[in-house]
């Protein structure tokens, strides 16, 4: 008996293809990283977008997880940089009536033992959240911050949903890119688009030949 793959394998093969992480990207366990990045978002729904050190695209935190984030560590988002934050998927969390699965902050850095917080749960109901601290020897130690070239790339291989894609054949995350994997994910980009557009005009053709036949076969 063989088997060809290992842990990190199967976890990497399951994850959403997005622009943001999604609950669902931490089904097989939480995630723990360092803030090294925070941007306005694009929408009114989605207003932050919150890099960490662990993961290859932004989280974007509800409301409620941005009231946690405001309990936790006070209202000035340059104060949270550099701070570290340990995110699970709550699969109780419920929208349209039918439990789909959240993301929860469960563990944070700068905080004395825990924090909790009385938060909206349903209509007339509140239920408590508590956040516990991350141990100094959890805390996420990466101090390097990302170049705001690369961020830009992986953004808009992140906005085609070919992120994923570019990071499986180069074999690091954007933080983690040399120069010659960012021109590499650069060419990955513009190939991809020239495969997308090729396909685009191959179809145009065959729908006018279509056309031009009366659909006869």
């Amino acid at each position: 008996m063989t088997c060809e793959i290992n842990a990190a394998d199967l976890a990497g093969s399951v994850k959403t293809k997005s622009d943001q992480l999604n609950a669902d990207d931490m089904i097989s366990g939480a995630l723990t990283g360092r803030i090294v990045r925070i941007t306005k978002g694009a929408t009114p729904e989605q207003p932050v977008n919150i890099q960490l050190s662990c993961w290859h695209v932004p989280w974007r935190p509800c409301k409620t997880e941005r009231r946690v984030l405001i309990a936790l560590w006070g209202e000035d988002p340059a104060a949270w940089m550099g701070r570290t934050l340990r995110i699970q998927r709550d699969a109780m969390v419920a929208f349209g009536g039918e439990n789909v699965g959240g993301v929860r902050i469960a563990g944070a850095s700068h905080i004395k033992g825990e924090v909790s917080v009385m938060l909206n749960k349903s209509k007339g109901k509140k239920a408590r959240r508590t956040v516990v601290e991350i141990p100094a020897a959890d805390v996420a130690t990466e101090t390097r911050t990302i170049h705001p070239n690369v961020q830009r790339l992986a953004d808009g291989l992140a906005a085609n949903g070919w992120l994923d894609d570019a990071v499986k054949q180069i074999g690091r995350k954007p933080i983690d890119w040399t120069p010659d994997d960012f021109s590499a994910a650069k060419a990955f980009g513009v190939a991809r688009k020239e495969e997308i557009d090729a396909a685009a005009v191959r179809a145009a053709a065959e729908s006018v030949a279509l056309g031009e036949s009366g659909g006869e076969e």
